[in-house]
């Protein structure tokens, strides 16, 4: 450099293959075609507006989030080209030899001819209400957010899909080679067929009335906000199943293997066994739901918004909303008569013997007398939405709990030991 001149005579410009200039508040490249032998140009998050001439030599070429409106021409040695986050409205003719081009977030309406050599295009975020014809080898295709009513013929290459937020009433038929689909937010009324590898699928907010038959393959299945009142047999290698939003009466066998169950605001009024891998599991807004299966170990449950009042055992739960301690465990008392489960700590829900309460109805105060082979105690007092309203832990074999301030209606007197539980109801007149 003589100033802010560049010596186009300067060995140095000649052997240099990488530049990289990136994040340096520069608004122009001029000048870098002078570069004979550079092979990768980095120029992200500057200012520049135009690009005209680049070295013929460039195989990639990332100027993704500058101010650009324009470029001139690629080199035909062009391999990659990532210009998303820019102001392109289009895009020069592309190279023969161009393997990946990212133009995402640009306001490009109408893309060129894809070279045969392309593999990866994304082009998310555009205005595009339509494609050129696909690249008998392309592997993976995002077109996200833009205009597009429907979409051209998919090659037998494809492996993902991503097609989320268009206009989209149908799709082509679906290659099987397609490993992932995210065809969610569209107008879809129809999944006619689902790929046999298939191992990602979202189709969540389209309108979807049924789904076909699930592929052995699948992993990951969202089918959330349709219109879906029953789902087809789940496969069994299946991990992770969304369909809140839904208007499902029943859900089928839950597979083994299954880790979250996003199950909210559907007219559910029952599960079927939870798998004993679960992790996640959502049930909020089914109104009609009075009992829950039976539960091993869960790191997160979310049960408001049901009926229902106790939890079928002790299960070993991290969360829960609302908190599992405010929630009763279900007993032979219980009015909506949910199943009393043996849980996996072995912890026995059984009428202990020797357990007095006196009197009972009552409206002043109780007494609980308790072997003393089986304290120490907690004692709750619990109404049948799973509220405490007295708690209180004893070595005492006797003890007077007051409940004058208790309003009148059905109560359960929860008695637990480390190893044992024990449910009574009570009566407050």
């Amino acid at each position: 450099m003589s100033g802010n001149q560049l010596d186009t005579t300067c060995s140095l410009i000649f052997k240099e293959t990488i530049i990289d200039i990136s994040f340096s508040n520069i608004d122009s490249i001029e000048g870098v075609e002078y570069f004979k032998n550079l092979k990768r140009l980095y120029t992200e998050g500057n200012k520049i507006r135009n690009i005209a001439k680049l070295p013929n030599s460039l195989n990639e070429l990332y100027c993704s989030g500058n101010k650009l409106v324009y470029i001139q021409t690629l080199p035909d040695s062009l391999k990659i080209l990532y210009c998303n986050q820019n102001q392109l409205s289009s895009l020069p003719a592309l190279p023969l030899m161009l393997n990946t081009l990212d133009c995402s977030s640009n306001f490009i309406n109408k893309l060129p001819t894809l070279p045969d050599s392309l593999r990866h295009l994304n082009c998310n975020i555009n205005k595009l209400d339509s494609l050129p014809h696909l690249p008998e080898y392309i592997e993976d295709l995002s077109c996200s957010s833009n205009d597009l009513s429907f979409l051209p013929q998919l090659p037998t290459s494809i492996h993902t899909l991503i097609c989320y937020r268009n206009h989209l009433t149908f799709l082509p038929q679906l290659p099987i080679s397609l490993r992932s689909l995210d065809c969610s937010e569209n107008d879809l009324f129809h999944l006619f067929s689902i790929p046999e590898r298939l191992i990602h699928l979202n189709c969540s907010w389209d309108k979807l009335r049924t789904l076909p038959k699930l592929p052995d393959s699948l992993i990951y299945l969202a089918c959330a906000r349709n219109s879906l009142d029953s789902l087809p047999i789940l496969n069994s290698t299946l991990d992770t199943l969304l369909c809140p939003y839904d208007s499902l009466y029943w859900l089928p066998y839950l597979p083994k293997g299954l880790t979250s169950l996003n199950c909210a605001s559907n007219y559910l009024t029952s599960l079927p066994a939870l798998p004993d891998s679960m992790n996640l599991l959502d049930v909020t807004y089914n109104l009609g739901l009075i009992c829950l299966p039976r539960i091993n170990k869960i790191y997160y449950l979310q049960f408001t918004y049901t009926s229902i009042k106790c939890l079928p055992d002790n299960a070993n739960i991290d969360h829960s909303l609302p908190s599992f301690d405010t929630i009763p465990l279900c007993s032979k008392f219980n009015p909506d008569e949910c199943p009393l489960i043996t849980n996996y700590l072995t912890i026995q829900l059984r009428e202990l013997g020797g357990i007095k309460v006196y009197p009972n109805p009552a409206s002043d105060v109780i007494n609980i007398e308790i072997p003393k082979s089986i304290t120490p105690v907690e004692i709750s007092i619990l109404d049948n939405m799973g509220r405490v309203w007295k708690k209180l832990n004893t070595q005492q074999t006797k003890s007077q709990i007051d409940i004058e301030e208790l309003p009148q209606g059905i109560y359960f007197i929860q008695i637990k030991t480390p190893d044992e539980a024990s449910i009574r109801k009570l009566v407050k007149e």
